[in-house]
């Protein structure tokens, strides 16, 4: 399958976005770390650690979810508009 110049240019800024959006997540989890040494109680940091993965990994799934399903819903009204220009 051949690509066209405007697939490979969204692939790079996808992937542009995909890296500078790594760099961010870097810098917010030192700063979580830091919160949490300084707001939990000292031997509880890997129970609050855990906690906080699975809530990280809930609202991730969540949000995934709802891109995806928005998306569909996207493609559909877009298949029903071309319907209705095309008659």
């Amino acid at each position: 399958m051949a690509l066209s110049n405007q697939n490979i240019r969204f692939r790079i800024e996808q992937a542009v976005i995909y890296g500078f959006t790594l760099v961010v997540a870097f810098f917010w989890k030192d700063v979580i770390e830091e919160f949490i040494e300084v707001i939990v109680p000292p031997g509880e940091e890997l129970f609050v650690k855990l906690i906080t993965a699975i809530l990280a990994t809930i609202l991730v799934v969540v949000m995934i979810y709802v891109i995806l399903r928005t998306e569909r819903q996207a493609d559909k009204m877009l298949k029903q508009i071309k319907k209705t220009q095309e008659q």
